[in-house]
């Protein structure tokens, strides 16, 4: 799936659960360049048993301190420390129930050993037009540099 195919997913399904934008849209090419320019986090990653990451924006990669190349290789469990995986999996599970959720808050970590907490995040399910779970979402502001 190309870039914009996958922005247009990720709001499509945004709108869908959460019943409000997450960006007013206008096209694909500058709904993608508004997401990737965004002054909030978004991440995504697939359906496989264990997720590997398809998308950061740049504020995102910037916070994980990690290229883009780097970024989608990465099983996205790795983006959590050991001792908050089992949360983040919980999490991911009552996610993909429920459709969304909202209000999380966890401890990341950088390529480079940084922590951070992120807080108010929304999580949500990525869903086409015939109802084919693609993965899940997230979308986050709020960050505390520990």
């Amino acid at each position: 799936m190309n870039k914009e195919k996958h922005i247009e997913l990720l709001l499509n399904s945004y709108e869908k659960l959460l019943n409000k934008k997450l960006i007013e849209r206008v096209d694909p090419k500058f709904d993608l360049k508004t997401i990737n320019d965004a002054d909030f986090i978004v991440v995504s990653h697939g359906a496989q048993l264990d997720p590997v990451f398809n998308y950061a924006n740049k504020l995102a990669l910037e916070l994980w301190e990690m290229d883009i190349e780097t970024f989608v290789s990465l099983p996205s469990k790795y983006s959590a420390e050991p001792t908050e995986r089992k949360i983040r999996e919980k999490l991911l599970l009552a996610t993909k129930s429920k459709g969304y959720y909202d209000q999380y808050k966890g401890v990341r970590v950088s390529s480079t050993g940084k922590r951070f907490e992120i807080n108010n995040v929304t999580v949500w399910n990525l869903y086409d037009e015939q109802n084919q779970y693609y993965g899940q979402a997230a979308t986050f502001r709020d960050i505390k540099k520990l």
